[in-house]
């Protein structure tokens, strides 16, 4: 077993070349990260990786109850519009006004949560 501490660097990326051909590019970039995947969990103590699966398990889980709040709040919109007698397009406008408060909601707490655990921030931690 490889020492958990020391870095594992990733794998090269495949040539450029291999765009011309796309799926085959799509392939090796995937062996690639699966076998880089793998080397990581090789170095993981067994209650790290308990801990990883139990992570896993938890964000698939808060993933479908949000997909699934987003497909309520799709068809309560709908059946608003419907009761309103909006035009369709109104709807549609509706749907894209949500989509990007919460596509800028997540870049927005994306871009706090970089600042806040930034390099500075790391080596504060370190010490």
């Amino acid at each position: 077993m490889a020492d958990p501490t020391s870095p594992i660097a990733p794998p090269p990326p495949p040539s450029p070349w291999w765009w011309f051909l796309p799926p085959v590019m799509l392939v090796l970039r995937r062996r690639r990260s699966i076998a880089h995947h793998r080397t990581i969990l090789s170095v993981l103590t067994p209650q790290q990786r308990a801990h990883r699966d139990r992570f896993v398990r938890t964000t698939t889980g808060w993933f479908v109850v949000a997909v699934g709040g987003s497909f309520n709040a799709v068809k309560e919109t709908w059946e608003l519009a419907e009761h309103n007698e909006w035009h369709p397009a109104v709807f549609v406008l509706v749907l894209v006004v949500m989509l990007a408060l919460v596509g800028g909601n997540t870049v927005w707490q994306a871009s706090r949560w970089s600042r806040r655990t930034g390099p500075a921030d790391a080596e504060q931690r370190s010490h």
